[in-house]
């Protein structure tokens, strides 16, 4: 390949601003521009001294949120630096004129009828020194290295968003958040590519330690909203609008399948940076922002958006009705309060579900969501750790917890029953001599909080010596791991488990095994969606229907291969175990741990380096580097190529006929058109989901006219390691 037509790059790379729902670009034809909400011009945003200097809501707007905006400074860049004020107002303005309709629409509504849209009021600022963010999150928090939260592997820890999350500003835990930093990094660029942007969901409820100064943190149970920025000069002024988008439930704009399924229809049904056929309109949840180009929320975007928040954003504060451009407080009747009379427990059967009763009441929540939470501790208060994800808080504590909605002023709760299920405190056989603790929420505060309640629970070394009442029932009665199978010409993991299954005959039973570092507790990831939960872990199954009402199981495998782990190459020496649960329709039965394994046995004992072309697909009306092209999207797998650099190449045809390049920037050794990008695969096989090339459409050197183009790929390393894959066709039309 031509020294111009190859770049490095790093697997399943992220565009320029990282969002939170990655799709791929669905190719199509782009009808005209569809009716929309309020366009904006976003020339004027450009130069610093025409940024605006506040934020005005409509006050026609049903409803206001709140926003803070901390800025995570550092010795080397300063708040101001890091993001300057009038550049974030200028952000929060552009959001409330693309958040509401057009001046005609909204001239129909008022304060008696108000419109069904969305504003944001700037509410505070607040600056923070990275060390103090540090200190709260546990680790070392670099403002000018934040890592975006997707894709790192298991054994690497990055510090980023992710992280950031977590925290809320201590006074004012329900509004907004924008999290202001130097630089965001890629974590799948193998350079330190940056993002622009993230939407962060964070969660708001019980508060893991108390307020340190400015920001607090908090865990898991329902949402609240922070949002990552970084300042760069190639930020664009739609970054926050864009991103708030994807909060209030909204889809890339060309992703049709997601945007139909929440009913918005009036988007063009163009590729990725061209929903719409117009240059100078830009759907906010485009990635195409062109100089002077307009930005826009169509109708049912606004509408959706303003759906969403009816239904799920009751953790944020939203003011309904605004007027006057204030911030008003939600309207309370008084302080809401609760108080706690009691907790007990039903004695749990040996393995089985842990009950719990409270009775307590509520004072000024009538109508309001409030949740009850119950965290499991042993005896000496020590948290009893999760191992699937299931029932837990954010620092990995087994916990369960429920909603409700007071229906009066004063209500009483004789008897609120709270259910953690069977199999779900994932203990060793034996007694164990527990406790429970219970709190109430509301809104991301304390309302309530109980002394820890103390009980027993067994888990059962051996299953019962007969069958119960026809009761299903599970027990893993031995396991054992072999790391190192060779299968299918590359390393495996084996599992070979033993179980005892009572009042199942005839139903399917699934043996379930996730993988964690024993030592800090971690689970692994998954990243390509191979061998995955639901949750996006690292998950390997096996299945079985019990031909009796008693049956004994020997011997059930699981397999899984090494390179779906998704170690890095350091961690592969780290010893591992496998968590296996046996579920029985959703229902956890029981779950052990298998005594701690590793991985690194070397390399398969492979013939050579190997690859396959899986698919090809295309993206088309990217902008890169200033030239307007297409992204051709490859889908492969590469064997035996560990930390060798790999090539994946595309060459281009019309009409069969081979395209001979003209000026040598993107041309195969033999002058055909073509492009390639190389890397280093990080696994002895490796599966890339999502390799994309870039091919601007100056580059194909056509007339005039429609053309009808074929495209192929191959890999390489040192050799050409596949066949070139069936031509796929595109139609590309010269203006």
């Amino acid at each position: 390949m031509a020294q111009h037509a190859t770049r490095r790059f790093n697997w399943a790379r992220l565009p320029l601003i990282a969002l939170s729902l990655i799709g791929l670009g669905l190719s199509g034809t782009a009808r005209a521009r569809p009716a929309m909400g309020n366009a904006v011009e976003t020339e004027a945003f450009k130069p610093r001294d025409s940024w605006p200097r506040a934020t005005p809501p409509d006050p026609r707007a049903e409803f206001l949120l709140p926003v803070n905006v901390v800025r995570i400074y550092s010795d080397e860049h300063s708040a101001e630096q890091m993001a300057p004020k009038a550049w974030v107002i200028g952000q929060i303005e552009l959001a409330n004129r693309t958040f509401r309709f057009s001046e005609q629409d909204m001239a129909r509504f008022g304060p008696g009828r108000p419109a069904p849209c969305l504003q944001f009021q700037f509410h505070s600022l607040y600056d923070v020194h990275e060390s103090e963010v540090s200190q709260i999150i546990g680790r070392p928090f670099d403002t000018e290295n934040c890592y975006g939260a997707t894709r790192d592997r298991n054994g690497v820890v990055r510090t980023g968003t992710a992280d950031l999350r977590h925290l809320r500003v201590t006074e004012n835990m329900r509004n907004l958040t924008i999290f202001c930093v130097w630089d965001i990094k890629d974590p799948d660029h193998e350079t330190g590519g940056t993002i622009g942007a993230e939407s962060n969901i964070g969660f708001a409820l019980r508060l893991d330690t108390g307020p340190r100064r400015v920001l607090t943190r908090v865990s898991r149970s329902e949402p609240s909203l922070g949002i990552v920025v970084s300042r760069q000069a190639n930020t664009y002024m739609n970054t926050v609008a864009h991103e708030l988008g994807h909060y209030f439930s909204l889809p890339h704009a060309w992703e049709q399948q997601k945007n139909r399924a929440l009913g918005i229809t009036d988007l063009g049904t163009g590729p990725q940076g061209a929903v719409d056929a117009a240059p100078e309109w830009a759907n906010v949840m485009d990635y195409d922002f062109g100089e002077g180009a307009k930005f826009y929320f169509s109708q049912t975007q606004l509408r959706a958006m303003r759906e969403f928040t009816v239904k799920r954003a009751r953790s944020v504060i939203v003011v309904q009705a605004a007027s006057g451009g204030e911030v008003a407080q939600p309207p309370t009747t008084g302080k809401p309060v609760a108080r706690i009379h009691r907790v007990w427990l039903d004695t749990p059967s040996p393995g089985g579900e842990v009950v719990a009763h409270v009775h307590f009441e509520v004072d000024d929540l009538r109508g309001k969501e409030c949740w009850a939470n119950v965290w499991f501790g042993n005896a000496s208060g020590q948290k009893v750790q999760d191992t699937d994800g299931k029932y837990t808080t954010e620092d990995g504590q087994v916990a369960v917890n429920c909603a409700f909605q007071p229906p009066y002023d004063n209500t009483t709760y004789s008897d609120l029953r709270i259910v953690l299920p069977a199999g779900q405190l994932h203990l060793p056989p034996g007694q164990h001599h527990l406790q429970v603790s219970v709190g109430f929420y509301y809104a991301g505060e304390s309302l309530a909080g109980s002394d820890p309640v103390a009980f027993d629970y067994v888990v059962p070394g051996t299953p019962p010596g007969q069958p119960g009442g026809g009761e299903a029932a599970g027990w893993v009665t031995g396991a054992s791991v072999d790391p190192s199978v060779i299968h299918e010409n590359a390393q495996w993991v084996r599992i070979r488990a033993d179980l005892l299954l009572d009042g199942l005959q005839g139903q399917e039973v699934s043996l379930q095994a996730l993988f964690q570092f024993p030592g800090t507790g971690t689970l692994l990831r998954d990243f390509d969606k191979r061998f995955y939960s639901t949750d996006g872990l690292v998950c390997s199954e096996a299945k079985t229907i019990p031909p009796h009402p008693r049956t004994k199981v020997s011997g059930l495998e699981i397999w899984i291969p090494v390179s779906q782990l998704h170690l890095t190459q350091e961690s592969l020496a780290a010893p591992l175990v496998a968590l296996l649960t046996v579920v029985h329709r959703g229902r956890a039965l029981a779950s052990v741990t298998t005594t701690p394994f590793t991985v690194q046995a070397g390399p398969p004992a492979a013939a050579g380096p190997s690859a396959e072309v899986k698919a090809i697909w295309f993206t088309h009306n990217v902008v890169e580097r200033g030239q307007r092209g297409m992204m051709i999207n490859v889908q492969f797998v590469v064997s035996g190529c560990v930390g060798r650099d790999v090539t994946v190449a595309t060459w281009f045809w019309r009409e069969g006929v081979p395209l001979k390049d003209r000026d040598g920037q993107f041309a195969a050794e033999d002058g055909q058109v073509g492009t390639s990008v190389v890397g280093r695969p990080m696994y002895p096989v490796t599966v890339y989901n999502d390799c994309r090339l870039f091919m601007p459409y100056g580059q194909l050197h056509m007339a005039r006219g429609a053309h009808n183009i074929q495209v192929t790929a191959g890999i390489f390393c040192d050799k050409l390691l596949t066949q070139p894959h069936k031509p796929v066709p595109f139609q590309y039309t010269q203006p």
